[in-house]
């Protein structure tokens, strides 16, 4: 039996991101294009580049982004909020981690697991990492 590659899929309002990972989830292949609205023809293309680089292999997908979920829908593929995914990737790899930031076009996410519980808090602002650091006590500087 072939061995299943993972991929990531992310078709955004400007950009398409595709991530493939092997069966032990190493990253080996990734690209990051502008679609200027062709979405379709950025992605069959970079899967082009996937079939030229990889070859024939055995891949299992899924879909985000604000145009993934569309494509996903309308082709019957898996499709994951981008915030759900990124906590199963942090909580996977570095599950001591309970805060994240995320910044993105989309405005700024905040996850923190406090009591238990979690908490998204979304904020739309330009200043919101010195906000933040503010609210935890910390300094506003990014690494």
């Amino acid at each position: 039996m072939q061995d299943r590659y993972t991929a990531g899929i992310d078709i955004g309002s400007t950009t398409v991101k595709l991530v493939i990972c092997n069966p032990e989830g190493k990253a080996i292949f990734s690209r990051y294009r502008r679609h200027h609205s062709r979405t379709l023809e950025t992605l069959r293309t970079m899967l082009e580049e996937v079939l030229s680089d990889l070859g024939d292999v055995n891949i299992t997908a899924a879909f985000t982004g604000s145009a993934g979920m569309g494509l996903a829908e309308s082709y019957g593929f898996p499709f994951i909020q981008e915030v759900v995914a990124s906590s199963q990737l942090i909580r996977y790899r570095w599950p001591e981690v309970k805060t994240f930031v995320r910044p993105s076009g989309g405005g700024h996410i905040i996850q923190r697991k406090a009591s238990g519980k979690k908490s998204n808090v979304g904020w739309r602002s330009a200043r919101i990492l010195p906000r933040i650091a503010a609210c935890l006590n910390g300094s506003s500087r990014t690494t």
